[in-house]
C-alpha cells in the first residue's frame, strides 16, 4: 500500500489540453520509474479536451498517482496549487509532452542524499519525431561543473532554468517561500535561480535523464512560441523580477556579471532572432518593447564584453533603426557564424565588411571563452576483457596541433552509485577529425582553409563488464580539459550505445 505521507519525491504535473498521445507517453515514463516511494500529482488545470479523464484513469490504475481539477489559471497557479499538496521529500516537476528516463528519478534521489544536497538536477536533450538534439541551455549548464556543487561556484547553472531536470528539497521550497508567478509565461526562470541559490548544494547527473519535446502536434508550447508580443513581455517581465531577485538576495557581483551576460547573449537574442522572421511592423513593436530594457542593460559591466558584432545590434534597437537592424542582427545570426577564425597576440578574431561595420575585424575572444568544446567518440575496439577508446575534444575553429597545447583527465563514473574511477589517458595523433572537422570555406569571400585539430585525440580503456547492456546506462566517461582559452568538464553520457552482449 503507497504512503503518500511518507514519499521520497512528489512530483508534479500541470495539464491543459495536452496532446493524447504526448500525454500517456509523458505518464507512462512515470509510471515506470525505477524509484520507489514516488508520488505523481496531476493538476487537471481546467482542460476541455480529454486531458483530465485521461490523467484520471492513471489515477485509478496507479495508486502513487493523485488528479486534481481545477479552474483554469495558468500553469504557475497550477503547480502552487499542487505544491500544498505533497508530501514529499523532494519535489519534482514534469511536462506532460515529456519523456523521462526509467532510472531517473532515482539517479536523482541517490545522489541528493549521497551528498546531502537540497538539488539534484541531470542533463536534458530536446527531440520530435526525427530524433534528440542537443538542449543549448543545458549545454551550458553542464560546461564547467563538479559533481556536488553551487550556483556561487558555477556560474553555469544560471541556465538550469528548466524545472523539470531536478528535484529540490521540499523544505527549502517551504522556507525561503518560493513561489511561481501566476501572470506571466517563463514563471519558472526566477524560481529555479532561486531554489538554485537557497540550496546548500547541487548534485549532478551528466546523463540525460529527461526528454524536452518539440511540439508536432496540437497547441505549440511556450518556448516555440517566441515570435508573439505576449511572450517577449513576458520575458522582460520575468527577467526585472530575477533583477529585483538578485538585487536583494545575492551578494557576489560576479554572479550578477554573468547572470546580465546570459540576458543580453542568450535571452534577448532569441527574441532578436524572432525580429527577423516576422513582418516588419511585428518587428518594429518587438523592438520597441526590447528597447526599455535594452538601455537598463548597456549601462552594465557585462555589456562592455560584447564584441562589435553584438553591440551593433543592441545599439541599432536603441536607436529605433530597423533598416540597421536587419542588416546586422541578419549578418550576427546568419554569416558571422560561418566566418573562419584567426589568431593574433593571444586573441581570436574574424573579418567584417568594413561597410556594415566600419572595422576590419571582429574581436571574438570572449565568445569563444563562453564557446563548448566537442567531446565525440571516434572508435570503441574490444579484446576478452577491455574496451579501447579512441575519443576526441576539440573547440571548433581554435587549432589544437599538438598534445602539449591541451591537457585532458578522463575518468569513469557510475552515476546510480557515484564511484568515480580514473582512467588512463593516452593521446594520438588526431589527423582524422582534421580532415573531417577542420576543413572550411568562407561563402562570403571564397576563401578555404584547414582548422588542425592533431593535437586532439586521446585513447582510454574501459573494463568490458562496464559495457553491458544493463550496466552501461549508469556509466558515463568525464572528461576535465584546459587549453589557452577555456577549462571546464565535458561527459560523453551514450556509453549504451556500444554495450556489448556477455
Amino acid at each position: 500500500m503507497f504512503d503518500r505521507k511518507k514519499a521520497d519525491i512528489s512530483v508534479i504535473v500541470p495539464i491543459y489540453n495536452i496532446d493524447e498521445g504526448y500525454l500517456r507517453e509523458a505518464l507512462d515514463s512515470l509510471a515506470n520509474q525505477t524509484k520507489e516511494s514516488i508520488e505523481i500529482i496531476m493538476l487537471d488545470d481546467g482542460s476541455t479536451n480529454n486531458s483530465g479523464e485521461i490523467a484520471d484513469e492513471y489515477a485509478e490504475k496507479y495508486e502513487n498517482f493523485k488528479c486534481y481539477h481545477i479552474k483554469n489559471k495558468g500553469v504557475g497557479h497550477a503547480r502552487n496549487y499542487a505544491i500544498k499538496k505533497a508530501k514529499g521529500e523532494y519535489l519534482g516537476f514534469t511536462d506532460p509532452d515529456d519523456i523521462i528516463a526509467p532510472d531517473t528519478y532515482e539517479k536523482l534521489y541517490r545522489a541528493a542524499k549521497r551528498n546531502d544536497s537540497d538539488m539534484a538536477i541531470c542533463n536534458a536533450v530536446r527531440f520530435n519525431s526525427e530524433g534528440d538534439l542537443p538542449s543549448n541551455l543545458h549545454l551550458f549548464t553542464f560546461k564547467n561543473v563538479d559533481t556536488v556543487s553551487h550556483i556561487t561556484k558555477n556560474p553555469g547553472f544560471l541556465y538550469d532554468t528548466c524545472l523539470w531536470n531536478k528535484i529540490i528539497r521540499r523544505s527549502v521550497w517551504k522556507k525561503n517561500r518560493i513561489k511561481f508567478d501566476e501572470k506571466c509565461v517563463y514563471e519558472d526562470i526566477p524560481v529555479t535561480i532561486a531554489a538554485h541559490y537557497f540550496s546548500n548544494s547541487v548534485s549532478v547527473i551528466r546523463g540525460v535523464g529527461y526528454k524536452w519535446r518539440i511540439r508536432e502536434a496540437g497547441e505549440k508550447s511556450i518556448t516555440q512560441g517566441n515570435k508573439t508580443l505576449k511572450n517577449l513581455y513576458d520575458r522582460i517581465t520575468i527577467l526585472r523580477i530575477l533583477d529585483r531577485f538578485f538585487d536583494k538576495n545575492v551578494t557576489q557581483k560576479k554572479l550578477h556579471f554573468e547572470k546580465d551576460v546570459r540576458i543580453l547573449t542568450f535571452d534577448l537574442m532569441i527574441f532578436i532572432n524572432a525580429c527577423l522572421d516576422v513582418e516588419q511592423s511585428r518587428a518594429e513593436e518587438m523592438m520597441k518593447v526590447l528597447k526599455g530594457y535594452v538601455s537598463e542593460l548597456s549601462t552594465r559591466k557585462a555589456y562592455g564584453t560584447l564584441n562589435i558584432v553584438e553591440k551593433a545590434v543592441y545599439q541599432a534597437i536603441l536607436d529605433d533603426d530597423y533598416e540597421r537592424f536587419v542588416k546586422v542582427a541578419d549578418f550576427r545570426k546568419k554569416v558571422l557564424p560561418t566566418l573562419p577564425y584567426f589568431e593574433e597576440e593571444g586573441k581570436v578574431f574574424a573579418k567584417l565588411p568594413r561597410d556594415l561595420f566600419n572595422e576590419e575585424t571582429v574581436d571574438l575572444t570572449n565568445k569563444v571563452k563562453r564557446s563548448l568544446p566537442r567531446f565525440l567518440i571516434n572508435s570503441v575496439k574490444t579484446d576478452e576483457e577491455e574496451a579501447t577508446v579512441r575519443t576526441s575534444l576539440f573547440l571548433p575553429k581554435i587549432n589544437i596541433a599538438d598534445k602539449s597545447e591541451q591537457k585532458v583527465k578522463m575518468q569513469l563514473i557510475n552515476e546510480m552509485t557515484g564511484e568515480a574511477t580514473p582512467l588512463k589517458v593516452k593521446p594520438f595523433k588526431n589527423s582524422r577529425i582534421t580532415a573531417s572537422k577542420g576543413k572550411w570555406k568562407c561563402e562570403e569571400t571564397g576563401e578555404e582553409g584547414c582548422y588542425n585539430y592533431d593535437g586532439t585525440g586521446y585513447q582510454v580503456k574501459i573494463p568490458l563488464s562496464v559495457l553491458t547492456p544493463e550496466n552501461a546506462k549508469n556509466y558515463i566517461i568525464l572528461a576535465e580539459y584546459k587549453n589557452r582559452f577555456i577549462k571546464g568538464t565535458k561527459a560523453i553520457t551514450n556509453l549504451s550505445k556500444y554495450a556489448i552482449e556477455q
